[in-house]
């Protein structure tokens, strides 16, 4: 029950990070993270695992970088994956 209570303390920042995912691929033509299979995508998100595209301004890759550290800390929150 306990992970119920963090999943839905997360929620809001969980929306807002999949606002934020909607919008590299409005303008990357690609989402930033990909896997074979769930769980390598959820290792490719704990790793942090992607490029980001050189045509982005400097200001988009700052943001984007920020926002992937958001996106870690929610992810070995809610899946306790072997973040480091």
């Amino acid at each position: 029950m306990f992970w119920l209570v963090r999943v839905y303390a997360l929620m809001p920042a969980v929306i807002n990070l999949g606002l934020s995912l909607a919008r590299y691929r409005m303008c990357a033509d690609k989402y930033p993270f990909d896997g074979e299979s769930i769980y390598q995508l959820y290792d490719n998100i704990a790793k942090a695992d992607f490029t980001i595209p050189d045509h982005f301004s400097q200001r988009l890759k700052t943001l984007i970088k920020g926002l992937s550290v958001c996106l870690l800390t929610i992810a070995c929150s809610l899946f306790h994956s072997s973040c480091s």
